[in-house]
């Protein structure tokens, strides 16, 4: 995938970036997290629909859900945007039919993490084995696991165009990318064919950093959609509408 390889390729960018402290940064350990995309070369994969792999950071431990049996090791913080996994990581002994493999490659991808970025909406682990992909993880009474977190805003496409401007947040633009492969019919559908006009969507998607290559870098940050909801014209009484500005 396009967006995969640009977000690999300048990930040692976007780590540059981070400022150096003298601790670890308060968002690692705010929540648990839970895995939506993991790579071991050019390209993305989501994990096994069903499975469940999550990570938190406690102290000096971290631990979690491997996608069949938990796991626990020790990491520690070596400043700027370091970290390393200390000794062998130990889990329990179950097996699950269709999901050993995944669990090892991931164990494998967490043991070789030596770089971060955080924020209030990702976590990214990266090292020489690969990279791993996290959100916030769902807790009671938030989105069921494996859904990504639930966006309402106004959506434009048109030639070298698809940004989203997110409701709870009108000042920031984002490069939209759709992972269903249907927004594209679902836009000319409701626009009646016509490029670059504003429209209602509402979806399941992931907040990334922004891009450093192509359109994507010129904009707030990336949405990458896992699940389309809702897509209709816009409402002029609709006070979220009443606030975009698409310049």
């Amino acid at each position: 995938m396009k967006n995969a390889m640009l977000f690999l390729a300048f990930l040692p960018l976007l780590l540059s970036a981070c400022h150096r402290s003298a601790a670890p940064p308060e968002a690692l350990f705010a929540r648990e997290w839970q895995l939506v995309q993991y790579a071991t070369g050019i390209g993305t994969t989501n994990p096994i629909e069903g499975s469940r792999i999550t990570l938190r950071f406690e102290g000096d431990t971290l631990s979690g859900q491997a996608g069949c049996n938990q796991y626990f090791g020790n990491w520690e913080y070596r400043g700027f945007d370091s970290i390393a996994v200390s000794g062998q990581i130990g889990t329990t002994k179950k097996y699950c039919e269709g999901f050993m493999k995944q669990e090892h490659l991931f164990l494998n991808l967490l043991s070789g993490a030596g770089r971060f970025i955080v924020g209030d909406t990702f976590l990214v682990l990266s090292g020489r084995p690969g990279l791993l992909v996290f959100a916030p993880a769902a807790g009671e009474g938030e989105t069921a696991a494996g859904e990504a977190p639930f966006l309402s805003g106004y959506f434009m496409a048109g030639n070298e165009v698809s940004i989203f401007r997110d409701c709870a947040d009108t000042t920031a633009v984002f490069w939209l990318e759709d992972e269903t492969n249907t927004l594209d019919s679902l836009y000319r559908a409701a626009t009646g064919g016509q490029e670059y006009q504003p429209v209602l969507l509402e979806i399941e998607a992931i907040k990334l950093p922004p891009g450093k290559l192509g359109y994507a870098s010129e904009y707030d940050g990336l949405i990458r959609v896992k699940r389309i909801r809702k897509i209709a014209r816009p409402n002029p009484q609709d006070a979220c509408f009443s606030r975009m500005t698409w310049g």
